[in-house]
């Protein structure tokens, strides 16, 4: 029987292997840094353009079927023999990950024969993007959302497109104003002549308005929020202090209306309003009508009434009370998720059995932190790019949850 001849391409052959150490080499790159979005070599930026490009093979001189996303600006200075771009962005979706994320590649090739390097294709969501204002031949869109928001997205297991684009509208008012102005003149032969002008001035105003989405600061002001009663707090000893990182803090309330004042009994000095009485005592530190709130007063009940800003300033690593497993506090029937913000706004806690979540953004998963509170947010126990797990959390945050248990949760507070 004859042999079979198996006649392989010397160049083809190497070129294969060329191509698979390319791409280990770029899966090994990859997996170093998992929040990077897009291509290695062209950062991921807000704003920046992208436009859907055909595929062109140098070796065969010829174009393919395969579509990728490229940097605009880099894109438009190929030479215009490898230069074809789409007009229906579709061509770029990937369309084995469900079609709801995008092919993304860098360029290749010197500037003669600059050209899409498939090796280097990544996958990014939808969402990520939206339609530019940009006006060309071609469809175009843009990196809608920062690298933190598009990395949260590519968690999301729900469909996504391309968000609209940002419009601008122009509106024009005329407004017309009426001057009356009156001029008295005066003869020497004593006669008085007075004189009404009427002036009528037009002006012409153009407002332009941009339609974006807009999303609420947490920083809200606390000067009209009403006090927060801190009674759970105060539970040590006869004195019914309130204990923690090594203070020992007595509430003093006055009956008189004045502020209340809290009071570390371990300070180098105490302050003193008067002379006479325990040195200890709110009336000694505070002055007359100032009373240990957490003892009553005339039969009164206990309280302690703080201002919000205070227990917002007072805060603990709060970690040891979530599970490692579902990064959820599971308390009262709660599942409680920690929402830490990289921009150093408050840490958020959210019930995700509540009804109604927040919203801070449209796009992504509706139990992610950066959907319900706007960017920068991300969930504070698995961690942000490598950092250990961490939920900070403070007391304002804390009592309206717990109440009464606070004592009992405060032994797993740090």
């Amino acid at each position: 029987m004859a042999g079979i001849r198996l006649i392989v391409s010397l160049p083809l052959l190497l070129l294969a292997n060329g191509a698979r150490i390319s791409t280990r080499a770029q899966l090994d790159a990859r997996s170093s840094s998992d929040t990077q979005v897009g291509p290695e070599d062209d950062p991921w930026q807000v704003g920046k353009k992208y436009a859907c490009m055909r595929k062109w093979e140098d070796y065969r001189s010829k174009y393919t079927d395969s579509y990728c996303l490229a940097n605009l600006l880099e894109a438009q200075s190929i030479a215009t023999e490898h230069q074809e771009f789409a007009t229906d962005i579709a061509k770029c979706e990937a369309s084995l990950a469900g079609t709801w994320k995008m092919k993304l590649c860098a360029l290749k090739g010197d500037a003669s024969e600059r050209r899409i390097s498939y090796s280097t294709k990544t996958l990014v969501p939808k969402s990520c993007f939206r339609v530019s204002s940009v006006e060309a031949e071609y469809a175009v869109i843009e990196a809608a959302v920062d690298e933190d928001a598009c990395t949260e997205l590519e968690q999301a297991a729900e469909d996504q497109d391309i968000l609209p684009m940002i419009t601008t509208t122009t509106t024009t008012t005329t407004a017309t104003f009426t001057t009356t102005a009156t001029f008295t003149t005066t003869a020497t032969i004593t006669t008085t002549t007075t004189t009404t002008a009427t002036f009528t001035t037009t002006a012409t105003f153009t407002t332009t308005t941009i339609e974006e989405e807009v999303i609420l600061s947490e920083n809200v002001s606390t000067d009209d929020v009403e006090p927060m009663e801190a009674k759970h707090l105060f539970t040590a000893g006869n004195d019914f202090l309130w204990e923690y990182h090594g203070k020992a803090m007595k509430c003093c309330v006055s009956t008189a209306g004045k502020p209340v004042e809290l009071q570390d009994l371990h300070a180098e000095e105490l302050p003193a309003a008067r002379s006479i009485g325990k040195k200890t005592g709110c009336g000694y530190m505070f002055g007359d009508t100032y009373h240990n709130g957490l003892r009553g007063y005339r039969g009164s009940e206990p309280t302690c009434p703080l201002p919000v800003e205070d227990l917002m300033a007072i805060s603990f690593e709060a970690k040891a009370l979530f599970t490692k497993e579902s990064t959820l506090w599971e308390y009262n029937g709660q599942a409680i998720k920690c929402c830490v913000a990289s921009s150093g706004k408050p840490t958020m806690l959210v019930d995700l059995h509540a009804e109604v979540l927040p919203s801070a953004r449209s796009y992504g998963t509706k139990t992610g932190c950066g959907r319900m509170f706007g960017d920068t947010y991300h969930n504070g126990l698995k961690g942000y790019k490598g950092a250990d797990p961490t939920c900070p959390v403070s007391v304002a945050a804390l009592l309206p949850i717990v109440g009464a248990d606070y004592p009992t949760i405060a032994t797993s507070l740090e």
